[in-house]
């Protein structure tokens, strides 16, 4: 695997975002962790056409995440925290929706 370090000058996050590669996975497997790096594979599943292929579906390596282990514990605090307000808004919406069936008996 050949890796190149580019260089450009951004200056906002919307250019970031424009240059950004989009990848779409269906998963992660494979993980490492060392007092320095953390590494996580990212995989894709890919259908694999014809009678003779002997499994329908392969797993592929599509992008690999290398960051430090601080850096993994801030993205885990960022996704708990998404995950605290989309739980609270389903939890309002669901009063809403139940406070409203009694309103209407």
């Amino acid at each position: 695997m050949v890796t190149k370090n580019i260089e450009i000058d951004i200056k906002t996050t919307d250019q970031a975002l424009e240059i950004a590669p989009v990848i779409h996975i269906d998963g992660a497997q494979g993980f490492f962790a060392s007092p320095d790096v953390v590494r996580i594979n990212l995989i894709q599943d890919r259908m694999q056409a014809g009678e003779d292929a002997p499994d329908p579906i392969k797993r592929v390596v599509c992008a690999r995440l290398v960051m430090s282990p601080g850096t993994l514990l801030a993205i885990a605090d960022w996704f708990g925290e998404r995950a605290r307000e989309v739980k609270e808004a389903m939890d309002d919406a669901r009063e809403a929706a139940l406070a409203e069936l009694k309103a209407e008996k």
